[in-house]
């Protein structure tokens, strides 16, 4: 029983160090401007890349915009979400 929880225990902190990847979709009902303003703002994107990441989302319906540890990603995708951008963590 103690080796079964201490495998669980394991899991959920190799879960947690593992890479995970933030993907933006497209909405259409942002402008432009203003999900690159987003993306500057909680990815510390700069105007150029939260462009590129825009309008990949608007021509391809999503693109992942960040990646790491899922603690880390938890912050940005609920700054995104409070911006009324859809996003989620894959």
């Amino acid at each position: 029983m103690v080796e079964i929880m201490i495998e669980e225990e394991e899991k959920v902190k190799k879960k947690d160090i593992e890479k995970h990847t933030l993907v933006l979709f497209n909405d259409d009902e942002h402008p432009m401007d203003y999900v690159v303003s987003c993306l500057i703002g909680a990815c510390q994107h700069s105007p150029l890349q939260a462009e590129q990441c825009t309008i990949i989302a608007h021509h391809k319906g999503k693109c992942d915009v960040k990646s790491g540890t899922m603690p880390y990603l938890r912050h940005i995708n609920q700054m995104l979400a409070q911006a009324g951008l859809t996003t989620e963590i894959q």
